[in-house]
């Protein structure tokens, strides 16, 4: 995903298809990237954990949550925990 900033912490994920990540409420609190706009639904809040950690807060109020079997993203932590984690790696730094 690239992180796009919206506001000081609110942030959307566009996936390399060029469509935005959403938490829908009715799919299982999977993450799928199947929007062309952000909304409410694709805007996350982005919580510093360290230098190079953060964890994500969805619409709905639960963390980004990577599931270790199937490695899809779901919202549906309450707290963060080590699959809450993720870690930001800047690949094309702009001056």
């Amino acid at each position: 995903f690239t992180l796009e900033m919206i506001l000081e912490n609110d942030c959307a994920l566009r996936s390399s298809q060029k469509l935005y990540a959403c938490d829908e409420l009715n799919n299982s609190d999977a993450i799928l990237a199947n929007r062309e706009r952000v909304g409410a639904w694709e805007t996350f809040k982005m919580i510093k954990l360290d230098s190079e950690h953060v964890a994500f807060k969805a619409f709905d109020g639960k963390y980004l949550s990577v599931n270790k079997q199937s490695s899809l993203i779901f919202a549906n932590a309450n707290s963060i925990g080590k699959q809450e984690k993720f870690k930001i790696v800047i690949l094309n730094k702009k001056d």
